[in-house]
């Protein structure tokens, strides 16, 4: 998986690119999980067909995925998926935080031109410049409580590591590429 890695510091609102490469080995391999099923639910629907419309079901109902999800890694970390409609952003964001005071908290979002073109969620999903948006309102307005970790990470869906989009009209494809992009 390709993507953009962010800091969000809940104490003074500073939003930070960082290196993929600072991703705990816990949460990429979560993220290669999701790849990987997000491959083969997609692979399934395009056969046969001029390609996918959206994905979306298919990854709310696929047990692995929701998995990745639901559970957290041995070394405490949260992976919380923020590809649903996003007025229930700020919702999640404020009840995984409320609830999760033990150690990391990783978003997990999509590029929005990545999003359009895979057509994986439908157009209601946003990406990270919305969720910084959402925990720069939630910080003006909420001061962290000592026991809770005051920085966030995002990590926003970029592209597919071995396959490329290939976008007809509403439809898109999957296509196996003869080279890795680089990834995690």
């Amino acid at each position: 998986m390709i993507f953009n890695f962010y800091s969000y510091n809940l104490n003074n609102s500073n939003f930070e690119e960082l290196s993929p490469k600072m991703v705990p080995i816990s949460i990429r391999e979560k993220l290669a999980l999701i790849e990987n099923e997000i491959v083969i639910e997609y692979l399934k629907k395009q056969e046969n067909s001029p390609g996918i419309k959206t994905l979306g079901n298919e990854m709310k109902h696929n047990a692995k995925i929701c998995g990745a999800f639901d559970n957290t890694t041995n070394d405490d970390k949260k992976l919380v998926k923020l590809t649903h409609h996003f007025t229930a952003y700020i919702n999640t964001i404020i009840s995984e935080l409320s609830s999760w005071k033990k150690s990391d908290l990783f978003l997990f979002c999509l590029e929005n031109e990545f999003r359009k073109v895979s057509h994986l969620v439908d157009s209601s999903s946003r990406d990270s410049n919305y969720i910084k948006n959402q925990l720069d309102t939630l910080s003006s307005y909420f001061i962290p409580k000592q026991n809770l970790n005051c920085t966030v990470y995002v990590i926003e869906m970029t592209y597919f590591s071995n396959y490329d989009v290939d976008e007809n009209h509403s439809y898109s494809k999957l296509i196996r590429r003869n080279y890795e992009r680089k990834s995690i």
